[in-house]
């Protein structure tokens, strides 16, 4: 197995800023986070002109500091001529999957038939995650009553949402890993005073009455929307009415807190409706290695073999992001080889857990180099074996700035590294 140990795939983690400029760095002393650009004689390259005109012919080492001073992790000799890559990716954030189903804040509706069953399917792509298994999927089944409407429909299904199990079938894995709100055009008329909501909840409080439009109240029935003005914020119906309490059809899915009287109002009746379905991001338990969740939605009237599915809009792609706090811990963790912890699920044992130096609180730009190394076989000839130095450095300042690491136009360790890629021929460092 590759590993930081046996020198063939390394990553190095910085802490941002270095204990000391270049100049005065030495191997034996580096601290925890630190990282230099060595010569063949484990001496630190000080500036971007040394490392330019370092050349092809001699080794350097990238070393960082893992510990107490001194302890660092080495990569395996890179030779210049023999170095086929330098590569760069700026830390890049993360984007959650959004689609539209019927209407999608601007445009689309339901089309409803009286008397029919309607499915929403939500397909989780689990298998093409890393580390992956098998597609999941929720389904939820509503028919329709004599009189259709979209809202029946919208409300009917999202109730079923909302429920923790509906259908006879389990909701419910390592967390929801979709919400689905509804919305709609419906004109809006904002609520006469404040309101406490806390996510998960199906409960609004209002601080007095709870009424809009200058003291109608609220009744069962009606629909009202929280957190905003938009046709984009989400729509709920009434299902009860306590003092100043209203119950809803579903758990309120907005962040918890006070909803200003202007970001709450009732909401009309017979405008287009649709569902906004969200990518959640799963709760990271310290086992499993970093994902992101995507997933495909259909619904169609499944009382009708012609029917013509609803309009699903795909709003905003998934995206996992680069440089994120799992990747890079991910990356350290599958760097102890044989010698690390080989089972995640020890979590149980926190003394099988070593000091990881992905910090949470971070994000980070990477680099990698890759190489060959020659060794010798058991039959005294020799081999040659590819190899990779994977680098993390932390973004400080977006755009870094002197004395970080990541900075590329003083002495610090990213220009420096730029010196050495650039007298080899390769393109600099670029995090812009």
């Amino acid at each position: 197995m590759s590993s930081n140990f046996n020198r063939v795939n390394t990553v190095h983690i910085g802490d941002g800023v270095n204990s000391a400029a270049a100049a005065v760095l030495k191997l034996p002393t580096l601290a925890k986070g630190d990282l230099v650009l060595l010569d063949e004689a484990y001496n630190v390259i000080a500036t971007k002109a040394a490392a330019t005109a370092y050349g092809k012919n001699k080794r350097v080492y990238i070393a960082s500091g893992n510990g107490n001073p001194g302890e660092v992790v080495m990569s395996g000799a890179i030779q210049g001529n023999t170095v086929s890559k330098i590569g760069s990716t700026k830390y890049r954030a993360a984007v959650t999957q959004i689609s539209h189903v019927g209407y999608n804040g601007t445009a689309g509706a339901f089309v409803v038939n009286d008397e029919a069953e309607y499915r929403l399917n939500i397909v989780f792509l689990d298998d093409q995650r890393p580390h992956g298994q098998e597609q999941t999927a929720e389904r939820f089944d509503y028919s329709s009553d004599a009189n259709a409407t979209q809202e029946e429909l919208a409300f009917g299904i999202s109730t079923l949402f909302g429920t923790r199990k509906a259908n006879g079938t389990n909701k419910t894995y390592n967390g929801r890993y979709v919400k689905l709100e509804v919305l709609t055009d419906g004109a809006f008329t904002a609520s006469d005073n404040a309101a406490a909501v806390v996510q998960g909840s199906d409960r609004i409080i209002f601080d007095t009455a709870a009424t809009y439009n200058t003291g109608t109240a609220y009744a069962v029935g009606d629909f009202i929307r929280i957190g905003g003005t938009g046709t984009t914020v989400a729509v709920y119906k009434v299902e009860k009415v306590s003092g100043t309490t209203l119950t809803l059809n579903s758990p309120y899915q907005g962040v918890s807190g006070t909803v200003l009287a202007a970001n709450s109002g009732n909401i009309a009746s017979g405008g287009a409706f649709g569902f906004q379905l969200t990518a959640l991001s799963p709760i990271w338990n310290g086992i499993d290695t970093y994902e992101y969740v995507q997933f495909e939605a259909s619904m169609y009237e499944i009382s009708n073999a012609n029917s013509v599915p609803f309009v699903v809009t795909a709003t905003q792609a998934a995206d996992g992001g680069a440089g994120n706090y799992g990747q890079v811990y991910d990356a350290e963790y599958f760097a102890q080889g044989y010698r690390g912890v080989n089972s995640r699920t020890n979590w149980y044992d926190a003394s099988l857990n070593p000091d990881f130096l992905a910090d949470s609180a971070k994000v980070y730009n990477a680099i990698s180099i890759e190489f060959d190394g020659t060794q010798r076989s058991s039959f005294q000839n020799t081999r040659v074996n590819p190899k990779a130095a994977h680098i993390f450095v932390p973004l400080v300042s977006d755009p870094p700035v002197a004395g970080e690491q990541a900075n590329e136009t003083a002495a610090d360790f990213v220009e420096i590294l730029t010196g050495y890629a650039e007298g080899l021929g390769f393109d600099p460092i670029d995090f812009s």
